[in-house]
């Protein structure tokens, strides 16, 4: 019997090992055809229900990797998370399925923990190493030996990040592009994620000339972060939070190439995530006229109102002050709906706006939210209004815009 057994396992062996690589190969494909350079397995164990297994890599380059945990046999549920040497959570897969994916995109030198565990069932389980990989894993090839998942069924294959904590640095990420895509941006490749140390962590941006962009910057759980972007000429943007988990700069690019991306944080560590939004309304004789930041503000606020089938177009400016509201008075000269916005010499103004009629009836406000204030109202007649402007900070000038709709709108 225990010649048997031994002939068993040396037959059986030989087969399960090239049952592996021929899994490998079909993810490989699979992965490459999605526009991965390469997939290497960094591990291969077997595990009972609890267990887990674990990978360290720094990476040698900047750029874009995932890890993908494949359970076969009777495997029904893997949990993957991708963690900083810090031990802060930067990305995870916990949806009920055979396998996970996660995928982090950062600057070279970034320490990178890949943890997969095994919830339910008992197997083989292959962890994978994707370079430059898409954000998206895709259908996986029916000729994997998928079993099913603990809950009776294989959920639907996800895009990374949809089954999120809501601490997770990954969804900050995703509220932070939701946030700019509703002002117009649209994301300049992915976010770069930077490992602090000693409260400094550095990257690089490539960004394009005569574009203009706002480079966003998140440090989940800090208290006051900071940004420099310096770029090829030597030239310097700076934004800076006392308070706040984020920020975020105004750049206009003056060239093509790698612009430098210098963060502080008050954790000495952590995680710094690093993004770029393009905004593509931008004119950049405006830029030359009033700055950076405030073409930005304006190319925004043109975005709102477009979207409301509205036109901005510049009233005039205003000193408003904290201490005291700024009242003006302004002609209607037509009736239907408009949008008033307020933008500042640094961009979204940190403005209390309020509207009413002749009677001091209101009509709109916009007070304590973040980015460009703009109010909308819809007039029966023409006629005067009033518009009450008081600063929520410092004293500073802003520049006024009413939307309303044109001739052939109408």
């Amino acid at each position: 019997m225990t010649f048997g057994f031994a002939l068993l396992l040396a037959l059986t062996v030989p087969l399960l090992c090239l049952a592996s690589e021929g899994n490998l190969a079909t993810v490989r494909r699979h992965l490459q055809a999605r526009g991965a350079s390469d997939v290497v397995e960094v591990a291969r164990t077997f595990l009972f229900e609890g267990q887990s297994t674990f990978h360290a890599q720094e990476l040698s380059r900047a750029g874009c990797v995932a890890y993908l945990a494949l359970g076969l046999g009777e495997v029904r549920d893997v949990d993957l998370g991708l963690y900083t040497r810090a031990g802060q959570l930067i990305a995870q897969d916990i949806a009920i399925a055979p396998y996970a994916y996660a995928r982090v995109c950062g600057a070279r030198g970034l320490d990178l923990y890949a943890s997969a565990t095994l919830y339910a069932g008992r197997g083989q389980l292959l962890l994978l190493r994707v370079d430059d990989a898409p954000r998206e894993l895709g259908r996986l090839p029916e000729e994997l030996p998928l079993a099913v998942s603990a809950g009776g069924r294989l959920e639907e294959l996800r895009s990374v990040g949809a089954a999120l904590d809501d601490l997770s640095p990954e969804a900050a990420l995703a509220y932070e592009e939701r946030s700019h895509a509703l002002l117009g941006y649209v994301a300049a490749g992915p976010a770069i994620a930077l490992d602090l140390r000693a409260g400094n962590a550095r990257g690089q941006l490539l960004l394009r000339e005569g574009h203009c962009y706002r480079v966003a910057l998140t440090v989940p759980l800090s208290r006051g972060v900071a940004i420099e972007i310096e770029g090829p000429g030597g030239q310097r943007w700076l934004g800076r939070s006392t308070g706040d988990d984020r920020t975020a700069v105004a750049v206009c690019a003056l060239e093509d190439g790698a612009y430098n991306a210098r963060v502080q944080a008050r954790p000495l560590r952590g995680l710094a995530l690093v993004r770029a939004f393009e905004h593509p309304l931008v004119e950049l004789a405006r830029v030359r006229e009033v700055g950076e930041a405030s073409a930005l503000a304006v190319a925004e606020a043109q975005y709102v109102a477009d979207a409301r089938g509205l036109t901005l177009t510049p009233l005039g400016q205003a000193w408003v002050e904290g201490g005291v509201p700024l009242s003006w008075s302004l002609p209607l000269a037509q009736s239907g709906c408009h949008a008033l916005a307020v933008v500042s010499e640094v961009g979204a103004a940190g403005v209390d706006v309020r509207l009413t009629d002749r009677n001091g009836l209101l009509l709109a406000h916009n007070e304590g939210r973040r980015g460009v204030p703009m109010v909308f109202f819809c007039a029966q007649q023409p006629g005067p209004i009033r518009l009450m402007l008081k600063a929520r900070g410092p004293d500073l000038r802003v520049s006024v815009w009413l939307g309303q709709s044109t001739r052939e709108q109408r």
